[in-house]
């Protein structure tokens, strides 16, 4: 099995979701998040086919330290660093070469 890695708050999620969807394993969701915000990924995690758990804010502490996590966690697939690099296109990125 490919390593694993955890990604925090909405907008870190959200952009793995739109950016490569197979690559997100599961989500965690602050079972008191009951606004917009949290509908709306619900809605996008479930138009993806990933799994959601609503589990209580100590959980997601447990992930976290208790960091700002902002009620939302994912377990992602781990990218080599070359690829993390590299833009959706799918070519390398421009070198700037100085003296």
């Amino acid at each position: 099995m490919k390593p694993t890695r955890a990604i925090f708050g909405f907008h870190a999620v959200l952009a793995r979701m739109r950016a490569d969807p197979a690559s997100v394993m599961e989500i965690y969701l602050d079972e008191n998040r009951k606004d917009a915000r949290a509908h709306d990924l619900a809605l996008a995690v479930e138009k993806a086919g990933v799994s959601l758990m609503r589990v209580p804010t100590k959980r997601l502490d447990g992930f976290y330290g208790g960091g700002r996590h902002q009620g939302v966690v994912a377990m992602v697939l781990e990218k080599p660093a070359r690829e993390s690099l590299e833009p959706a296109c799918g070519s390398p990125m421009p070198r700037v070469l100085t003296r």
